[in-house]
């Protein structure tokens, strides 16, 4: 006669505190997300002013002299702008094709450094426009994940299955309507079903 037993099945409320710690870990890297942005986007305004300032050098330069050679002194700023910009824009095809100056041998003509500096440019304005556009979609995930975490709380800690909007508003969270199931105001009540089959990784945005 067999001794093994059979697994025991999860409780409905088990499952949902796993669901619930499944979002915070979701949560936790959507705010680590939204920081990197934060962080991404002071970088950027730093770069625009130092490439802008060695852009409107440069350029005076060039059309007094554009065959002259820059000074080492200017290519290691360059160099070091391409540098920061590269790491910033790491999935721009076209930043990643700018290289820095290589110090050996002649230092590159004044019209070719302009010639980097306006691409580099470019790719900074496309930098914070996708930042500009994931950072609200962030914080929109984080909202939703906060308002998932408090829905499952009232079930796990006051076993409660008819939560309000009214109750997610006392808690300064809400969902978006399709959480929702009722007719009118009043009598919604949030969806833990569909909760209980959400895919978590829903959450997290593609990566650009």
């Amino acid at each position: 006669m067999s001794t093994n037993k059979k697994a025991k099945r999860p409780t409905k409320k088990e499952r949902r505190i796993e669901k619930k710690n499944e979002i915070v870990m979701k949560q936790e890297e959507l705010e680590e997300k939204l920081e990197q942005v934060k962080q991404k986007k002071v970088k950027a305004d730093l770069l625009i002013s130092v490439a802008n300032g060695l852009y409107e050098e440069l350029d005076k330069l060039s059309k007094k002299a554009p065959v002259d050679e820059a000074t080492d002194l200017v290519v290691d700023h360059v160099n070091s702008v391409i540098n920061d910009v590269r790491v910033l824009s790491p999935s721009d095809p076209y930043i990643q094709r700018v290289k820095p100056f290589v110090p050996a041998g002649n230092n590159p003509e004044h019209r070719d450094v302009v010639l980097i500096l306006k691409q580099v440019l470019q790719g900074l304005d496309r930098s914070v426009v996708n930042l500009n556009q994931i950072e609200p979609v962030l914080q929109e995930r984080i909202a939703l994940a906060q308002g998932l975490i408090i829905s499952l709380d009232f079930y796990i800690e006051k076993n409660e299955t008819q939560i309000s909007q009214a109750d997610l508003k006392l808690n300064d969270v809400s969902l978006p309507k399709d959480w929702w199931i009722g007719q009118g105001y009043g009598d919604k009540i949030v969806n833990l079903s569909q909760i209980d089959d959400f895919d978590t990784d829903l959450l997290l945005p593609e990566d650009k």
